[in-house]
């Protein structure tokens, strides 16, 4: 059974799918998965706590989620 996601991990999913939101229309696709994780990290440490709500609500409502399907599960 996978970990539930945090709140960075919804961010980065959401910022490989959607990098012109933060970087602007000319924004250039990242050539590998390591450069998109350190441009995401960066972003992340200026976003706001309001910037990052969305996210860290994804995150609590699937542990919720993990809560119920997997009662028993400790990591």
């Amino acid at each position: 059974i996978p970990r539930p996601k945090n709140p960075f991990i919804f961010f980065r999913s959401h910022y490989y799918k959607h990098p012109s939101e933060f970087l602007g229309a000319s924004a250039q696709p990242h050539k590998d998965q390591n450069s998109v994780s350190r441009a995401a990290g960066a972003i992340w440490q200026t976003l706001s706590d309001c910037e990052r709500a969305p996210f860290v609500e994804q995150a609590r409502l699937e542990r919720e989620r993990y809560k119920r399907e997997y009662p028993d599960y400790r990591y």
